[in-house]
């Protein structure tokens, strides 16, 4: 499942690049760019994804409020009943450089740490095209999914 995807030329990469390693996208099972939190969790829930394709992709929804994929994935794992699973997180250069300064300074630092260690594998879209990553996403989704997720 696609959450809150980015541009079609980020996305259209990591498609291929998934493609490679052997992993179905289904690309109308998607959650809209904007969705809030909340809704974004329900639609993840309701389907019960295998992998999720959540971009860093910080941005607004409809009441301004900011939206980015690692809070989605706090308050995911933070959301009772959800199931661990494991994200793919597609991000560009300077976006990678945020989730950085996320998961080492704020309130919520400690629990962004734990994501990135644990349960998210951060894609940098410099090296989406590098011929190792689609073993190293099997092997991040086979790790989780072995875990119970």
């Amino acid at each position: 499942m696609t959450v809150r995807p980015y541009w079609s030329r980020i996305r259209t990469r990591m498609v291929a690049m998934m493609d490679r390693a052997g992993l179905y996208v289904d690309e109308d099972l998607k959650v809209e760019n904007g969705t809030p939190d909340e809704d974004a969790i329900q639609q993840i829930l309701d389907t019960d994804p295998d992998v999720l394709l959540v971009p860093f992709n910080a941005h607004r929804d409809a009441e301004g409020k900011p939206l980015d994929g690692l809070t989605l994935c706090r308050r995911l794992s933070e959301t009772t009943g959800a199931r661990p699973l494991p994200v793919l997180m597609p991000v560009s250069s300077m976006g990678a450089a945020i989730l950085r300064l996320m998961s080492t300074t704020g309130v919520h630092a400690a629990a962004y740490a734990d994501l990135l260690a644990d349960r998210i594998l951060v894609l940098e879209e410099d090296t989406l095209d590098d011929p190792e990553v689609p073993a190293r996403v099997v092997a991040h989704v086979r790790r989780i999914s072995h875990m119970g997720g």
